[in-house]
Order: C-alpha cells, then sequence, then structure tokens
C-alpha cells in the first residue's frame, strides 16, 4: 500500500484495505491519450523506484496498479473497477502476506538448516540468497552480471574446453578490474539465423558468455566507491580488448600456442549491482544510466522497469 499510495495515487496512505483489478503479466494496450494523462516527470519517478533492485517486490504492485497509473480520474482505491466476487482473505494481498511467507521459510529451512535464525531467513525472503558470499560485520557484497556473445571457429569444441572456459573467466576478470575468481561464466552455443542467400536462411553457430561478478567489500561506504568503479569499467569494455586479453589467458591456462580464433561480437554491461549487508537484505543499488556494450546491446533490470521505460518513451515521443 505504501508503495501504492507514494507512487501511484501521490496520496496519503490511510492503510485502507483495496481490491484491484488488472490484466495478468502487465499485458494491456493503451492510447496516446491515455499514456499522456500522466506527466513525464510520473513515469521517470516510478521507473527510478523499480530500478533499486533486479527483481523489485515492489513489480508485484506495479502489475497490478496499470489501470490506476493510465487512469488517474478513477483510481481503484477509490471506487471499484467493475463489480467483483467475493473471495477469502487468503486470496489478496493483506498485511498478513509477509508473516505468512516468512513462517513458511522458517518451517522449511529446517530441510537444510538446523540453526537458521532471523537474518537467514531474511536472507532468503529478501532475495539474497542468491548471493554466494555472506558478508559479516561492516561488510557488503556487490553483485552483478550480463552477457556476451562470442564468433569461434569451433563453437561446441570451445564451450566444452575447460581451458577456454578459464580463459573467458580470466579475460572478463582482468579488463573488469577484479580477482579472477569473483568472476563466473557459463558458456553455451546458440544458433543464430544468418542473412539468407539463394533463398535460404543460414544458422550460424555463436557462443553466448553469461557471467557473474561477485566479490566482497570491507564497508558500505567502499561498496559504493567500488559499485561506480566496476560499472564504469564494464560500460567501458572494449570489445577487441576483450578478445586479446581472452587468447592470451587461454595460452597460460594450456601452457600451450593458441588454437582458437576469438572475435567478441557484443558484450552487455549491466545498469546495476546489488550491495547485501550483514542482515542479509539488499541494502543499496547503485543505478546509472542503460549501459551500452560495443555493439550497441543494452539491458533493463526487469519486465516490469522495461513497461515503465517504455511508457517514458511514449509519454516523451507522442506528446
Amino acid at each position: 500500500l505504501e508503495f501504492y499510495h507514494k507512487y501511484i495515487s501521490l496520496d496519503k496512505n490511510e492503510g485502507k484495505p483495496m481490491t484491484m483489478s488488472f490484466s495478468q503479466g502487465a499485458r494491456f494496450a493503451a492510447s496516446r491519450a491515455r499514456i499522456q494523462a500522466r506527466p513525464r516527470a510520473y513515469y521517470a519517478r516510478l521507473l527510478a523506484a523499480l530500478s533499486k533492485q533486479m527483481s523489485p517486490q515492489e513489480g508485484y504492485w506495479m502489475e497490478a496498479s496499470w489501470y490506476d497509473v493510465l487512469h488517474p480520474e478513477s483510481m481503484q482505491y477509490k471506487t471499484d473497477l467493475c463489480a467483483l466476487p467475493q473471495v477469502r482473505d487468503i486470496m489478496t494481498l493483506g498485511p498478513y502476506a509477509f508473516d505468512s511467507i516468512r513462517q513458511q521459510l522458517i518451517k522449511s529451512a529446517g530441510a537444510d538448516c538446523t540453526d537458521c535464525d532471523d537474518i537467514d531467513v531474511d536472507r532468503r525472503l529478501y532475495g539474497a540468497g542468491d548471493f554466494k558470499i555472506q558478508p559479516t560485520g561492516d561488510e557488503v557484497v556487490l553483485k552483478t552480471g550480463g552477457s556476451a556473445i562470442i564468433i569461434v571457429d569451433e563453437p561446441t569444441k570451445f564451450v566444452e574446453d575447460a581451458n577456454a572456459t578459464v580463459g573467458v573467466q580470466k579475460g572478463i576478470s582482468k579488463k573488469a578490474g577484479v580477482s579472477d575468481n569473483a568472476v563466473m561464466v557459463t558458456m553455451s552455443v546458440i544458433n543464430v539465423t544468418s542473412r539468407r542467400l539463394l533463398g535460404r536462411q543460414l544458422a550460424v553457430q555463436k557462443v553466448k558468455v553469461d557471467y557473474i561478478i561477485e566479490y566482497m567489500v570491507s564497508s558500505k561506504e567502499g561498496g559504493k566507491t567500488e559499485s561506480d568503479k566496476l560499472l564504469a569499467a564494464l560500460k567501458a569494455m572494449d570489445s577487441s580488448a576483450l578478445a586479446a586479453e581472452i587468447l592470451t589467458q587461454i595460452e597460460i591456462a594450456s601452457g600451450t600456442p593458441n588454437k582458437y580464433t576469438v572475435t567478441v561480437e557484443s558484450f552487455t554491461a549491466p545498469t546495476a549491482i546489488s550491495v547485501l549487508n550483514a542482515q542479509g537484505k539488499v541494502e543499496e543499488v547503485t543505478v546509472t544510466d542503460v549501459a551500452r556494450g560495443t555493439a550497441g546491446g543494452s539491458i533493463l533490470k526487469s519486465d516490469i522497469s522495461m513497461a515503465t521505460f517504455l511508457m517514458v518513451f511514449l509519454a516523451q515521443f507522442l506528446a
């Protein structure tokens, strides 16, 4: 409710229960007039609010709130959108939900954790379980990720080659300015449809690299500085320099002259870094402008953020 009143209805949250009607998955069509019923600044503020985490809990409220975003004259907390059947409390987003989920996590923890405490539960509840490293004291853990597309002569052989995996991992770490063990990579062969030749489309195989960077920093203040530094390095990543570093690292790992020809076709940098504190909460996320790889690729952090971004775009350019 706090998110709804602060960012959607723009009024005071009086704690009044409400039932919302919405299209599942935020799938809908909207006219120019409806989009422009709100100023561009309204959408920009929503985008900023939803860009603080990779998968914000507020995204669920955003999904249910699109009608109210586009119809400021008939907000659902004032008037029901339509006649609704009676439902049981358990089917609503009432105040029970947080405690109910929390109790389920405590119950399920017994299967794999004999001494889980409140912090362990909160780590699961807030998504901190996705972190491989857990901080203590004043420490924080930074985590981010992205992807790259690599062109090699023998994609399948490259993906199955342990030395090639090490080369890609260390190539990214060297160019990102982090330790080698801070980077984890997963490589896969993908089929890409090429241009038509004599009426036929040719399928070309390339290597997709998904990378995750995660490491410890001694303090929150240091985490902010390190986040800015890391995002800048990833945003400025040069494809040719990265390809050369990958080849160098493969040679070092294998101890033999390089047998591959590597071209980094694109490198997608992240737009945010999640910062985990010792209490198990993702306390801070650094957000910059949408980062672009050398091929101009870009990402937004969630489908909800993407939807909001598109609304901002439309509000700006359909005026």
